[in-house]
């Protein structure tokens, strides 16, 4: 499993997530996934428009989203 496809999948299945959540999940697929390759990776995934950054500003915090195509498997990371 590429690290993409990780952070994907834990996005798909846990809803929106911050990064220490996302990276702690994806872990669970991806066991030897180190927290910068995950940084790298997540930019990539908001770059192609397949996460998205939201705020939440009653929080404080910025989790992360995947957007609908990508959890229905239409495209691929």
């Amino acid at each position: 499993m590429r690290v993409e496809e990780a952070l994907l999948e834990a996005l798909c299945r846990r809803g929106p997530l911050g990064f220490q959540e996302l990276y702690r999940e994806a872990r669970k697929l991806l066991p030897s996934l180190s927290r910068e390759e995950a940084r790298l990776a997540l930019a990539e995934l908001v770059r192609k428009g397949l996460v998205a950054r939201v705020e939440r500003h009653e929080e404080r915090r910025l989790v992360f989203r995947a957007e609908p195509p990508a959890c229905r498997g239409e495209t691929t990371a």
